[in-house]
């Protein structure tokens, strides 16, 4: 119960958006309790300096670039990904309306998770395995939706191993953890979210290759200063969200162990 309360206050509180009108709110009670007008001001600066530095593109792409680039960039040509024998792709999200076109029902994340996932089966033809349950409003779980795009794709029906659980990637890494035993894993998720998701796979004792997608920001920041941007703020939000589910990853396997 506290998870649900927790993980959706977490991305929330993770926007910059959001912290600057919390720094206002806080602002306008400094005034109304304690008639503090200097330290209210103050506030108010700080609020507005902290919203334009995340809408600046070289601190968001610090903040994130220290997430993303954690991990080496494995192409599907190189020899490392291939010592594994099974694809693990994460799930990430797919819009359920069927009026869309195939490509359409899918945000970034999702496809370009999956399209890694089948260049590397094209190379290596290892069984790939899509998991993930009920997201936003489908009516089907996302492992479910996501076998349908491999075969579209070219990937045989009998390499998908359809793993239909998991609303995050604890219990996607606790369901796939009875499928591969003991043998090694290429996991594929997005840059930002890697090392969470390996620390979830170490804490379920699974052997993994991390294969990182969906890069946010080019290895080489350019420090120049830019037009304010939402693009920025997008991307300081994706790094906060992930720094907070660091911290609360942290305590959660704690309690676990």
């Amino acid at each position: 119960m506290i998870d649900y309360v927790l993980r959706p206050l977490g991305h929330a509180l993770a926007f910059p958006l959001v912290q600057f009108f919390l720094l206002i709110l806080l602002a306008i009670m400094v005034i109304k309790l304690f008639q503090r007008k200097r330290l209210a001001t103050s506030v108010v600066t700080f609020a507005f300096i902290w919203l334009f530095t995340w809408s600046q593109s070289v601190p968001s792409q610090l903040l994130l670039h220290s997430l993303e680039y954690r991990f080496d960039i494995i192409d599907v040509n190189d020899p490392r990904w291939q010592q594994a024998d099974y694809i693990s792709v994460l799930a990430c999200g797919h819009y359920p309306d069927e009026t869309l076109p195939q490509v359409s029902r899918w945000p970034r994340c999702s496809m370009q998770r999956l399209l890694q996932g089948v260049r590397m089966y094209q190379i290596s033809s290892r069984p790939v395995i899509v998991s993930g349950g009920m997201i936003l409003e489908s009516e089907q779980p996302f492992a479910v939706q996501a076998k349908a795009l491999l075969m579209e794709l070219g990937v045989n029906e009998a390499d998908i191993i359809v793993v239909p659980h998991g609303e995050n990637t604890h219990q996607e890494a606790k369901a796939i953890r009875a499928v591969v035993d003991d043998k090694r894993v290429a996991l594929v998720t997005s840059a930002s979210h890697m090392q969470r998701a390996v620390n979830y796979f170490n804490s379920q004792q699974i052997e993994i290759i991390p294969v990182p997608v969906d890069h946010s920001g080019l290895p080489e920041i350019s420090y120049k200063l830019t037009v304010p941007s939402s693009k920025n703020l997008q991307k300081a939000y994706n790094a906060f969200r992930e720094y907070l589910g660091l911290i609360y990853q942290h305590i959660e396997l704690r309690g676990e162990s």
